[in-house]
């Protein structure tokens, strides 16, 4: 059976009023762990029952929970009036993206969790986009996102887009299959606002609905990038110049300086191989050699406190070329784990690919 837990947390609901508002009433209702104890909303709530405030809107199927009915409905930009009643609170705020990030963080501040529904901090690097059963390691972050507020316990943690919370499980549930391609197809509602063809008969006969954005989310909120050697400081340089559209990093025998000499070594070697070595890479042997000659220069030593996102660096313990500079870059960068690999050279993907794979799903 469910835990019961000894007493429970006092849950404030930013939002309430609204269709998200509603939802998360009515789903935290009798809930063993969670008591909905304050509701803020809009200025013209205020002061108001949350029954009068609601009025005609109830839109759930069920009946409104009599245990809100009487609750007065806060001001919710009374950030410390509100936050004094809770332990914790959802976000269901329907403010401009700046607004909502503005005021959750206010929350945040004030030392209360906030648990967001909105899509307004999905982009911030140090706040964790969590499906808790399928990265629940993504919440370590939070350790670096309270540097930044000053807190000791507040912090703010989102959800990602509905449709990647659908089908995402699913994924999860078929990676040790190792499916190559997916096809995923969403049907919309017509409004997340809790509209009917009744109040909104313009809708009736509508077979394209369209909701801008709505594509580019799926495409974007997952993105993970993974490089070995040299695609390792690609995927640096991509974390640092694109830190907000970067989900996590894995970095394999990388460099985040890099010697000229060894980019010298290596080149003179690129010269030596046959052509139809570079064939598979998807770059000819003069690109690769060029590619490789241009980064001679780089240093991303003062950049790297930019990626703010979970990293993962594997180094083979054999690759000594590169065994220092994973190791200083995991000091470089404090989120980041570490993994040696005994008895592995420079192409983990060659000697260890059963490690990587583990490493990874793990």
């Amino acid at each position: 059976g469910e835990k019961e837990m000894s007493s429970k947390l006092k849950v404030g609901i930013l939002g309430g009023t609204g269709m998200v508002g509603q939802r998360f009433i009515s789903l935290l209702e009798n809930h063993p762990w969670f008591e909905v104890t304050t509701i803020a909303a809009s200025p013209r709530s205020a002061g108001k029952t949350y029954a009068e405030a609601v009025g005609d809107r109830w839109k759930m199927d069920t009946p409104m929970p009599e245990a809100v009915k009487n609750i007065v409905v806060k001001n919710v930009n009374e950030v410390e009036n509100v936050a004094a009643e809770v332990d914790f609170v959802f976000s269901a705020v329907d403010m401009t993206k700046d607004e909502i990030k503005a005021i959750e963080e206010a929350y945040a501040k004030t030392e209360t969790p906030v648990v967001s529904n909105n899509s307004a901090h999905r982009w911030t690097p140090d706040v964790p986009m969590v499906v808790p059963e399928i990265n629940p390691e993504h919440m370590k972050v939070i350790e670096f996102q309270r540097k930044r507020l000053g807190t000791k316990r507040g912090f703010v943690a989102v959800k990602p887009n509905c449709s990647i919370q659908s089908y995402a499980p699913v994924l999860t549930a078929w990676k040790e299959f190792e499916p190559y391609e997916v096809v995923a197809t969403t049907y919309q509602a017509i409004s997340g606002a809790g509209k009917t063809f009744k109040d909104w008969p313009e809708m009736v006969g509508n077979i394209i609905p369209y909701i801008g954005g709505e594509e580019e989310k799926s495409e974007k909120e997952p993105l993970r990038i993974c490089g070995l050697s040299l695609g390792a400081l690609l995927a640096i340089d991509f974390a640092i110049r694109h830190e907000e559209k970067v989900d996590s990093l894995v970095l394999i025998g990388a460099q985040y300086k890099v010697p000229s000499l060894l980019i010298d070594f290596q080149n003179l070697i690129f010269r030596c191989m046959p052509n139809k070595v570079f064939e598979s890479m998807g770059l000819s042997k003069s690109s690769t050699i060029k590619l490789a000659h241009s980064m001679r220069s780089l240093d991303f030593t003062l950049q790297l406190n930019n990626i703010r996102c979970p990293v993962t660096i594997l180094c083979g313990k054999k690759d000594t070329a590169n065994l220092k500079a994973s190791k200083r870059l995991k000091e470089l960068l404090p989120q980041a784990t570490l993994h040696i690999v005994p008895n592995a050279g420079h192409e983990l993907n060659k000697y260890a690919p059963n490690t990587i794979a583990e490493i990874l799903n793990n």
